[in-house]
């Protein structure tokens, strides 16, 4: 019996400190995140006039990027004073649609000082379509250095972009944005 309590109190105690440990890698995943954002078109931000209500993936409103319409859905955030001079990664991820087995529909990401582009970086979501008409699932990330020659961004800008519409459709919802600092 006492031995049988041992292995009891070894057990436990094991099991406390995977537990504590699996909530401290957690934290730790999550320090350095600056902003998450979560948009569905439901929400107000930029892209507003490319909202349409239909069959979403989830609600009943996403946006459409057509011939008519080549920018849609995004954010911008001002980067905080703290993270400046630091390495910025961007992940986003989300669902889209597209009527078109070639896409040429991705999302953007451009760091900016001022008044000024630094750079223009599409995340391509050709790769993602899995049928056309179908709502696909994408991620992807990109990290941006604490400086472009020497010029450190104060604004990060994410947002949907269709290259050369044509008859392409290209629809967005439930769009997810995470800003994290290295």
């Amino acid at each position: 019996m006492n031995k049988r309590g041992s292995i009891l109190a070894v057990i436990a105690a094991t099991l406390f400190l995977w537990c504590f440990s699996s909530c401290e890698d957690d934290d730790a995943k999550n320090a350095n995140v600056i902003e998450k954002i979560t948009f569905n078109a439901e929400n107000k931000i930029m892209g507003e006039a490319t909202k349409m209500k239909g069959d979403a993936h989830t609600g009943d409103v996403f946006s459409r990027l057509d011939q008519n319409n080549s920018f849609g859905l995004g954010y911008s955030m001002t980067i905080p004073e703290p993270y400046i001079n630091k390495s910025i990664t961007v992940i986003v991820d989300g669902w889209f649609r597209t009527n078109a087995s070639q896409s040429k529909a991705c999302i953007v990401v451009s760091p900016s000082r001022k008044d000024s582009m630094l750079s223009w970086n599409p995340m391509w979501l050709a790769n993602s379509v899995l049928e056309p008409n179908t709502w696909c699932h994408f991620r992807d990330s990109l990290t941006l250095p604490a400086n472009f020659n020497g010029i450190n961004p104060s604004v990060i800008s994410v947002f949907q972009y269709l290259t050369v519409a044509g008859s392409e459709q290209y629809d967005l919802d439930d769009f997810n944005v995470t800003y994290k600092a290295q």
